[in-house]
């Protein structure tokens, strides 16, 4: 045989006489040349170069991944340029009930990224203290996983975008201070069972929707922002999330961003002086949201320069319930303001603040 194409019709040949006949036939055959078989290898199908290799705990927990082309990895990782990354999912029993369990190698300081993306199985994840960085969608958007000692991530530094998008089960008031970066969307769906959520003091870099929920309103006992860092509060930062404590916004933050706690509130709500842009819905509502949920009691405004707000910042269901309190030199440019023109009759000085 000369070439890889008369290998296949010869192997052909063979595969026929055999099914017909049960026979074998035998040929006598030149075997193609290395180069040869490559090239025909690679005429047929190119492999996916972007799947990295498995961790030996991956083996060893026997953990399989298949790639949206059903390609049989052991804990593959798909590069985030992969057109596939979202189709990795536990091979075994796809429509298995079965709890699959993962454990960090002990001394790994690395989760990389989409390890367990999208994964459709219950899971339960034990971590381990030496972890400083979990990538990017390591744990995002599973359908049923458990964190079971977050905890003792005593040493995190970086949390990737989507890190643990709808991952259950994890405590925000776990989240130590050495966490210097917070990707977008990181704990979205995560800590409903918190009692406080906690941006910590060394805190630099701050993602969009961080800690926002999108399924459902949650309570909380109690928000700590410690960051001297951070000069927007991103969008969506803490959406649909009520808080029974005050927030100051500090005087380090320029600009609270859109939506920052849409459909959400705090008791009270302090604007140091500093503040200078406070966007649209940054503390509104959807008109449908019931009044009960709220429970703003007051909001204070420590700058004798208004700052520039939008007409729709503040939920309507504050009208009638909430006070406002602004320099009393201000009064006037205040109550004037776009933002707090529909609270016109609650605007009061701050020396009638109680």
């Amino acid at each position: 045989m000369d070439s890889l194409e008369e290998l296949k019709q010869e192997l052909e040949l063979q595969k026929t006489a055999i099914t017909n006949k049960g026979g074998v036939v035998q040929t006598a055959y030149t075997h193609p040349s290395p180069s040869e078989i490559t090239a025909g290898i690679n005429s047929i199908s190119s492999p996916d170069l972007s799947l990295a290799n498995a961790t030996q705990n991956d083996v060893a927990q026997g953990k399989t991944f298949y790639a949206g082309d059903n390609t049989l990895k052991t804990g593959s990782f798909i590069q985030p340029d992969s057109t596939t990354f979202k189709e990795m999912f536990l091979y075994h029993n796809p429509d298995s009930t079965s709890t699959y369990y993962f454990t960090a190698d002990t001394g790994v300081t690395s989760i990389r990224p989409y390890l367990f993306c999208q994964s459709p199985h219950k899971m339960q994840v034990t971590l381990v203290p030496s972890i400083t960085e979990i990538g990017e969608y390591a744990f995002g958007e599973c359908d049923d996983m458990t964190i079971t000692n977050f905890n003792v991530l005593t040493n995190l530094q970086t949390v990737g975008d989507y890190a643990f998008y709808g991952a259950k089960n994890i405590d925000l008031e776990d989240l130590p201070n050495t966490v210097t970066s917070i990707g977008a969307y990181a704990f979205c769906n995560t800590g409903e069972n918190s009692s406080k959520i906690i941006v910590g003091s060394n805190v630099a870099t701050l993602g969009q929707q961080a800690f926002r929920s999108t399924t459902t309103k949650v309570e909380h006992d109690e928000f700590v922002f410690n960051s001297p860092y951070i000069t927007t509060l991103p969008v969506y930062t803490v959406a649909n999330r009520k808080f029974d404590c005050d927030f100051t916004v500090p005087s380090t933050v320029d600009i609270v961003g859109q939506y920052f706690n849409y459909g959400g509130c705090f008791k009270n709500i302090i604007f140091s002086q500093g503040v200078g842009f406070i966007y649209t819905f940054s503390f509104g509502a959807p008109s449908t949201d019931p009044v009960e949920f709220f429970n703003t009691q007051t909001v204070t405004f420590m700058d004798p320069d208004v700052p520039s707000m939008m007409t729709n910042t503040f939920a309507d269901q504050y009208i009638g319930k909430v006070s406002f309190y602004v320099p009393d030199n201000s009064l006037d440019e205040y109550k004037s303001s776009s933002g707090l023109s529909k609270f016109n009759g609650y605007v009061y000085p701050m020396s009638q603040k109680p």
